[in-house]
């Protein structure tokens, strides 16, 4: 006997009234449209569309056969929903759909599978579930219908903090820290640019202070009223990285190592350190940290 099949999906957008969730029952003319709160996360709107068909089918809204294939096209949730992990931050409606799944299969002889199938590959039923879902996303909900999980709102939370703090940091930019948000300033990127590193903690701080544009020599310390010139010992009229780098005469013996150094590795370029850095170049960052070292300078 051929299994009742149904296609579920969700859609979050930043342009729509509301989250929502589309199902559609296979072999059948009606199909489901459901809006849910804006503040929901597609990854709700998923679960919730799951849930949705578990408790028609519970509710017996349709007749369904013994077998009931669900297919989704995300992968989360249906893991989630497999996942026996329960705490405080698990979203409502994988709990709610785990308990009615639970009482299915149990109490109504019934063998429910939920399927994963991929998005937008011409699956009829799929990209009727995700129209559904978008003509959702249309429609206004009356505030209270339908609860937003905690996660959720604590994602949202997060979010809007974070986008706060960006508008207060730009906004400060234009009198502090204007070296940085010219060269390095990235309003996409939501970790720090060490997050995938294994890096000792001074190469970073290193990193950080070139990319603030403060650190200690003379042409950053004057800037800051901390010395009265920028000249550097060597009588070049300013000590900044990139003179100590290729430059001061102080250090012509050990950048002679420098050098040997940079041609091992095939580099050939004499770039300012900025620009390795902000091009991500850290073999050659790596090289000019451990030449600072070498001659004892602390920046």
């Amino acid at each position: 006997m051929e299994p009742t099949i149904f296609y579920t999906d969700g859609s979050k957008s930043d342009d729509s009234i509301a989250t929502s969730a589309g199902v559609v029952l296979e072999g059948s003319t009606t199909a489901y449209s459901i809006s849910l709160p804006r503040e929901c996360f597609s990854f709700t709107a998923e679960a919730f569309a799951i849930k949705a068909v578990l408790d028609i089918i519970y509710n017996e809204f349709v007749s369904v056969k013994k077998d009931v294939i669900i297919f989704s096209d995300c992968q989360a949730v249906i893991k989630a929903i497999n996942n026996n992990e329960i705490n405080v931050y698990k979203n409502m409606y994988i709990v709610e759909s785990r308990k009615r799944l639970f009482e299915i299969n149990n109490k109504m002889d019934k063998n429910i599978i939920i399927v994963w199938t991929p998005a937008h590959i011409g699956v009829v039923g799929n990209e009727v579930a995700d129209r559904m879902a978008k003509e959702g996303s249309k429609e206004e909900i009356l505030q209270g219908d339908i609860v937003v999980p905690l996660l959720d709102v604590r994602s949202l939370f997060r979010q809007n903090m974070w986008n706060n703090t960006q508008s207060t940091i730009v906004q400060n930019s234009r009198a502090v820290g204007t070296s940085y948000f010219k060269n390095f300033y990235n309003p996409a990127m939501n970790k720090p640019w060490f997050a995938e590193f294994d890096e000792e903690r001074a190469f970073v701080t290193f990193v950080n202070r070139l990319r603030s544009n403060h650190y200690n020599l003379n042409e950053s310390l004057a800037r800051k009223g901390y010395v009265d010139s920028a000249r550097c010992d060597c009588g070049y009229e300013i000590e900044d990285v990139d003179h100590v780098i290729w430059r001061c005469s102080k250090y012509d013996e050990t950048r002679i190592r420098l050098d040997l150094e940079f041609r091992s590795r095939g580099i050939f370029d004499e770039n300012s350190i900025f620009t390795w850095i902000k091009r991500g170049r850290w073999t050659a960052v790596r090289i000019v940290y451990n030449f600072f070292r070498s001659i004892n300078r602390v920046i």
